[in-house]
């Protein structure tokens, strides 16, 4: 019987603990079920408080628990996330106060560069002991974890619905709860780390689709930089050797026109001083285009001027015609698309113009930067091939009058021998007069005729010998008379500097004293001291002469002459140098 009762009561014994492993075993696959589901609910979320409240609301709902905290701190900013259920309001404001003293209590193996040891989850205590000071009061089970070097947190639990106390299963698997919350949150934060690159990454690709746009943009530039440069260096080597004015335009237009792809282009070159003009066509038949009559010409210069003005052009100045009424008023048969002015000088003015493209499209800003650029190289070698050109027609000048000088040189050494013949003949005639003379002791009217004959001999002599000879007669005896101006109308003149003197007398009288400003020009030396002295007068110039004695009317006959070589402004000093001296007036050494 005791045998009996004693294998009923092992009996029962096994069945209750068969019965509690069932309940135990139960209860972890329910835990286990739970930790699956909050893995995969916590998956979902993307957001770190949506993942912390997910997350309390499993826990508690799994363990039965009244009350939970989550907190989540920033070690480098001493600040945190809060997540509570079932607490009062303020227990939120409190763990936002404490938690310096909870990361100085609870993590104080956060290293000097900030972020924590890095050992993973951890259970603080499962009693309410001294540490649960600096959290809410009922807080049973205290959990830390970190993340990586920056990140820490606290899970914090209250009292269990049931009265059974947390167990180490229970314990081992809130650890679990709590390190899937940890990789929950290091997804998400790696999804932010990984959503912030690709915001840099794509704000980088934008900026360097930006860059690189510049860089085309910079490139196209430096092109089109270095064409200009090409340009303008073809340029300046094909007009450097050019040193005539035509063919440094039509070099000109012609590479300008061949720049542009131009199928029609003019330059017109003009000059209101010596009414002439320059014109080189391309692409335009000329006998149908070109219509410049000589009022053409005129009208059209002072229309260029007029526009020059306008714009307050300088000299060597280029500007863009951009008012078609310019290029309009040019009597050329061209329709112009595109066109310049460059002003020279104050008598030299021209206009450029080019027609429409032979390449699809229009004129475009560059096209106008670069005209301007090659016409400011243009301007200049222009100017160089017009310096050149009047050099070259001085020194054609300065040769004829180099030939002209040896010729009256020529002319005047020929005259010193025949004057020094004629002196040693005067000489030899004086003596023998003198002698028959003092032979006779009285003269007829034969010597005197013999002395005449004579004098007519030799004075032919002389002419024969020397083209440009002398007068037998004197100059006014032959010619109508000059007018005379009185002394006191040339002192007017000399004062108010309207009229040039000339002082006809030799070289010796001029030395001793004449009026002060006065050119010596003797009349056996007019020639040359013409060339000299009076080859760029002007004409109208008035001319005052000076000079006659009681032997020779050199004023006269000086006057004559400048006449005769086209001055129709001169006139002869009614009186005697003497007398202008008495008068007190202005007399030079």
């Amino acid at each position: 019987m005791k045998t009996g009762n004693r294998k009923n009561g092992e009996l029962k014994q096994a069945v209750e603990m068969a019965a509690y492993a069932r309940s135990e075993l139960e209860r972890e696959i329910f835990l286990l079920r739970a930790l699956h589901d909050t893995s995969r609910e916590l998956s979902g979320f993307e957001d770190t408080r949506e993942i912390m409240e997910t997350f309390l609301l499993m826990l508690m709902d799994t363990f039965c628990l009244t009350h939970g905290f989550v907190l989540l701190i920033d070690t480098e900013a001493l600040d945190g996330q809060i997540v509570t259920r079932g607490f009062e309001d303020g227990v939120v404001s409190m763990l936002h106060e404490n938690v310096p003293e909870i990361i100085s209590e609870y993590f104080s193996d956060i290293t000097p560069e900030g972020g924590s040891s890095g050992k993973g989850v951890q259970l603080i205590s499962r009693e309410g002991s001294a540490p649960y000071a600096l959290c809410p009061a009922h807080t049973e089970v205290l959990i830390k974890w970190t993340i990586e070097k920056k990140y820490a947190g606290i899970v914090g639990l209250g009292e269990k619905g049931s009265p059974e106390e947390y167990g180490d299963t229970e314990i081992e698997i809130l650890l679990s709860f709590t390190n899937h919350l940890i990789l929950s949150i290091e997804n998400t934060m790696s999804i932010a780390v990984i959503r912030e690159l690709n915001v840099n990454v794509s704000q980088k690709n934008i900026e360097l689709e930006k860059a690189l746009k510049l860089g085309e943009r910079a490139q196209q530039e430096l092109n089109k930089r270095l064409f200009h440069l090409v340009i303008l260096y073809d340029t300046s080597r094909e007009l450097g050797g050019t040193k005539e004015t035509e063919k440094v335009v039509d070099s000109f237009l012609l590479m300008a026109m061949g720049t542009f792809s131009a199928a029609q282009g003019y330059i017109l070159m003009l000059n209101r001083n010596e009414r002439s003009a320059v014109l080189s066509l391309r692409g335009i038949e000329k006998e149908k285009a070109v219509t410049l009559s000589e009022d053409d010409i005129e009208k059209t210069t002072e229309k260029l001027f007029e526009a020059a003005e306008q714009r307050k052009m300088a000299p060597m100045g280029v500007q863009m015609a951009t008012d078609k009424e310019i290029l309009d008023k040019v009597p050329i048969s061209m329709a112009a698309q595109l066109g310049l002015i460059f002003l020279m000088d104050e008598n030299a003015v021209g206009i450029m113009a080019l027609g429409g493209k032979m390449t699809p499209g229009d004129y475009q800003q560059e096209d106008q930067e670069l005209l301007l650029g090659l016409a400011n190289n243009f301007v200049v070698f222009l100017e160089n091939s017009r310096s050149f050109e009047i050099i070259r027609k001085l020194n054609v000048d300065l040769e004829k009058r180099n030939i002209e000088l040896r010729k009256t040189i020529d002319d005047l050494r020929a005259s010193k021998h025949t004057i020094e013949v004629l002196e040693r003949t005067k000489a030899r005639v004086k003596s023998a007069i003198q002698r028959e003379m003092e032979r006779t002791g009285r003269v007829s009217v034969m010597d005197f005729l013999s002395i005449m004959v004579i004098g007519l001999i030799l004075g032919l002599i002389f002419n024969f010998a020397n083209p440009s000879g002398i007068s037998l007669v004197p100059l006014s005896w032959l010619h109508e008379s000059v007018p005379l101006i009185d002394i006191d109308g040339a002192k007017i003149k000399y004062d108010s500097k309207e009229a040039l003197f000339v002082d006809a007398r030799p070289v010796v009288f001029y030395k001793l004293g004449h009026i002060q400003g006065a050119i010596n020009m003797p009349l056996t030396l007019l020639d040359f001291m013409y060339m000299m002295k009076f080859s760029n007068i002007d004409p109208q110039k008035e001319i005052i002469v000076y000079g006659k004695s009681l032997s020779r009317l050199y004023d006269k006959e000086v006057a004559l002459k400048l006449t005769s070589r086209g001055h129709a402004n001169v006139k002869v000093l009614a009186v005697t140098l003497s007398q202008w001296e008495k008068k007190g007036y202005p007399l030079g050494q």
